[in-house]
């Protein structure tokens, strides 16, 4: 269920890059010591939590929406660069971004791995180098020793997989090309394209889309359950996809 309700954290992000809500900051402050606080914790509350990743989206989501975050209020030139946890400006409409998607992603990652005491006695920025050693090197690889669904080629399908098939669906949606942006490669884009279909996107073809990251996501906490064991995600999409039609069918004749 926790799974669920973070992909609905980062998915209604992603679909509402026009609905510029956050945390407002818009009176003018006092410079602020940064060495008070972690990396991460963008809100300046003290802990680096899930508060902290939906702030880095919300600023990612105004910068596509062609609006300066500072400017308009939501934060401020400390929070900002409290947030940029992986060291990396991107370039958002032509102007220097140094919170995006990624940031929002470490951040949630580190929360999330932080409550399951899968890390402990790390900073966030120790964990993004972490989290980035190796990214490269799984670039050449044999297609046939991952199975589909494995999109960061890790050797299982988890929730890395869906934050990563939710990524390329909004490099997409953000006029971008995924493979050409570094973000995946066209191998890893064929992994995530579970439900062999392939969309459009302002004309351009979209193998991986929202529908494969929520099929993966599913497919990983159905595992977990012990109610998907032996079935192929592929055979799993499917099944989605029945049963949606089926339901899409019921709603029409209602």
């Amino acid at each position: 269920m926790k799974l669920r309700k973070l992909f609905a954290f980062l998915s209604a992000g992603v679909l509402s890059c026009c609905a510029l809500g956050g945390t407002a900051f818009a009176e003018e402050t006092e410079p602020v010591d940064l060495s008070q606080y972690q990396m991460g914790d963008i809100n300046m509350d003290g802990v680096i939590d899930i508060n902290d990743a939906q702030l880095a989206l919300n600023v990612y989501k105004m910068m596509i929406a062609h609006a300066d975050p500072v400017q308009e209020g939501m934060l401020t030139e400390e929070q900002l660069a409290l947030g940029n946890v992986d060291g990396i400006e991107s370039i958002i409409n032509g102007k220097a971004a140094p919170v995006d998607r990624y940031d929002a992603y470490f951040i949630l990652r580190y929360y999330t791995e932080t409550l399951s005491h899968s890390i402990s006695g790390i900073t966030v920025d120790q964990f993004v180098a972490k989290k980035k050693e190796g990214w490269e090197d799984r670039r050449i690889v044999d297609p046939e020793q991952y199975e589909l669904g494995d999109m960061t080629m890790d050797g299982k399908i988890d929730l890395d997989d869906a934050q990563l098939a939710l990524e390329v669906y909004t490099c997409q949606l953000a006029h971008g090309d995924p493979v050409q942006k570094g973000l995946v490669t066209k191998l890893q884009l064929s992994l995530g394209n579970v439900d062999e279909n392939v969309e459009k996107c302002y004309g351009t073809e979209m193998p991986v889309d929202l529908n494969d990251a929520q099929f993966i996501l599913e497919y990983y906490t159905e595992t977990l359950a012990g109610k998907a064991t032996g079935v192929p995600i592929d055979a799993f999409a499917g099944i989605g996809k029945g049963v949606a039609k089926y339901l899409q069918k019921q709603r029409e004749s209602a």
